[in-house]
C-alpha cells in the first residue's frame, strides 16, 4: 500500500469561486435595486411635472429647413432626370 498524499494546491480555489460568485450576486442585487429605486424616483418626478411641449428657437430650426428644402429638391431632380 502506498501513502499518496492528495494534491492540496488547487483546494484554494474552489472557496475563492464560491466567495466571488456570492460577492458579485450581492453587488448585482443592490445594483438593481438602487436602479429601481431611482427610475420610480424619476417616473414620480416626471408624472408631476406639466408637459412643456416642443421648445424650438429659429436658430434650431433653420438648420432643419435647409435640410428640407434641399431634400425637395433632390426630389424634383430625380423627375427632370427620368423626362429626359
Amino acid at each position: 500500500m502506498s501513502s499518496e498524499k492528495p494534491d492540496t494546491s488547487g483546494n484554494w480555489k474552489t472557496p475563492f469561486l464560491i466567495a466571488g460568485g456570492v460577492i458579485g450576486a450581492l453587488v448585482g442585487v443592490i445594483a438593481a435595486r438602487l436602479y429601481s429605486h431611482a427610475d420610480a424616483v424619476a417616473l414620480e418626478r416626471d408624472r408631476q411635472r406639466e408637459p412643456q411641449g416642443v421648445q424650438l428657437s429659429p436658430l434650431a430650426a433653420l438648420p432643419i429647413v435647409l435640410s428640407l428644402i434641399q431634400l425637395l429638391r433632390q426630389i424634383s431632380a430625380l423627375s427632370k432626370n427620368d423626362q429626359s
